[in-house]
């Protein structure tokens, strides 16, 4: 499939995730990247939303879980990820000021810190339990 077939596929993705609006102030790369991980991402959602894992599930993770959400994520997001942080043993849940749903290429900055900064912390005997929602400026 061509990339126009795509068009008002990945436009009323970026702004359902990301805000009315969204799609049209990002630039042309980040426009072509969407196009480009719309077709694994539409597998994704396809899997996600046949998934039947009980929450409970999710308590037998023994390791660190970092989970990140945009400060303008949408309600259902917020609501799944506080219950997965909640139903961890070991994980923190951070808000991004400013980013949405799409905060990883929005804000990719801000994120890959996070993610060095878990890694960083996630050796063993140094990882504690933290459901501290702390908010980072992006």
């Amino acid at each position: 499939m061509k990339k126009g077939a795509y068009a008002p596929a990945a436009r009323r993705f970026v702004n359902y995730w990301s805000g009315n609006g969204v799609w049209e102030t990002m630039s042309r790369d980040a426009q072509a990247g969407v196009f480009r991980y719309l077709p694994k991402s539409l597998l994704e959602y396809h899997a996600i939303m046949g998934e039947r894992v009980p929450l409970a599930a999710y308590r037998n993770f023994n390791f660190p879980v970092l989970i990140m959400r945009g400060e303008h994520a949408t309600q259902t997001f917020q609501l799944i990820t506080r219950q997965l942080a909640r139903a961890m043993k070991i994980a923190s849940l951070h808000t991004l000021d400013g980013a949405g749903h799409m905060g990883p290429l929005t804000h990719a900055a801000v994120v890959n810190a996070m993610i060095i900064s878990h890694i960083e912390g996630a050796e063993p005997g140094a990882a504690t339990q933290s459901k501290s929602n702390l908010r980072l400026a992006a």
